[in-house]
């Protein structure tokens, strides 16, 4: 069966099997640098989960019967209209969301047109904007990106929800600062090195990561908003006496080197530029660029960029 013949198969079935004036349709939902998913999505509600359609049809191909599939949607999405049919929505209520705003990083160039439709503020080449934490078993997360729309019924200022997300980031996902060698390690001996964007050079090449530094937070989930907390760098670059050059490994994780250590740019640029393209999931690239954290001003510049020496902001 063709993909968007189970899809029509699974939206028949479910749709038939909810409750009255309950039905799914199919929502594709823009992810990060204008990635887009397949959701199914409940109507008739007022929360529904996104439902991706992807891992379900890989599982179809791989042999699942489809009844199995259409099976478990509509138990899920059961719940969903069980559990908030008549129910107020929390996600309208800023005071009962706001201690689970965070920051998250986009690429400012390839979010573009999709950046107008949600609060966010540059930084450097980048863009903040700003989502909804949600906590899974197992430190797993999700996210609910806030909408303009999402930001009128809140009635928040963007200024309101940057000071408010920006505190509360270290403490929904705190961050870690680790020496690469150690963290290649470690995924090594769990046999999880697909879990990190790490390029082949860094896994074939272990010992020359002793002067490199892992910044994420505890889940690996978009650490690289790190870049945006100064007091991160300073001590980091007071601890190994150099300035530092940073680069995006994912929109979840980011690589420090002391420069003192190399002394030539272009050999970052050249490793920042050849790990944004190599990165299998689109939506998780986040910049080419090297950023360099001057020591003594304090201050980031890209390297070779338009904006060198742009002040981010002071903590």
């Amino acid at each position: 069966m063709k993909y968007q013949s189970f899809i029509k198969a699974v939206v028949t079935f479910v749709t038939a099997n909810l409750p009255r004036d309950y039905f799914i349709t199919v929502y594709p939902v823009r992810k990060n640098n204008n990635y887009i998913r397949d959701a199914f999505v409940v109507r008739g509600g007022n929360n529904s989960p996104a439902v991706y359609v992807m891992p379900y049809y890989r599982r179809y191909k791989a042999g699942v019967s489809l009844s199995q599939i259409q099976m478990e949607i509509t138990e899920i999405f059961r719940q969903v209209c069980n559990s908030t049919k008549g129910l107020w929505n929390p996600l309208f209520c800023y005071d009962h969301i706001k201690g689970h705003l965070a920051l998250q990083l986009v690429n400012y160039e390839e979010n573009k047109i999709w950046l107008t439709s949600v609060p966010h503020r540059h930084f450097l080449d980048m863009a903040i904007i700003y989502y909804i934490a949600v906590s899974y078993p197992d430190n797993q997360w999700g996210n609910i990106v806030v909408t303009k729309q999402i930001q009128q019924i809140w009635k928040q200022t963007e200024a309101e929800l940057y000071y408010c997300a920006k505190r509360n980031t270290p403490q929904i996902l705190p961050p870690v600062v680790s020496n690469l060698f150690d963290v290649v390690n470690y995924l090594q001996e769990l046999d999880q090195m697909e879990a990190f964007s790490l390029t082949d050079e860094i896994r074939k090449n272990k010992n020359n990561c002793r002067d490199m530094y892992f910044i994420s937070n505890k889940a690996n989930y978009y650490g690289a908003v790190y870049l945006c907390y100064l007091s991160i760098w300073k001590k980091l670059a007071e601890q190994v006496h150099s300035d530092l050059a940073v680069t995006a490994l994912s929109v979840h994780e980011l690589v420090a080197v002391p420069f003192q250590k190399y002394g030539r740019w272009e050999i970052f640029q050249e490793i920042a530029e050849r790990t944004y393209v190599t990165i299998p999931k689109p939506n998780e690239r986040l910049s080419p660029s090297v950023y360099c954290f001057s020591r003594k001003t304090g201050k980031f510049s890209i390297i070779g960029g338009k904006k060198k020496g742009y002040k981010i902001w002071e903590e």
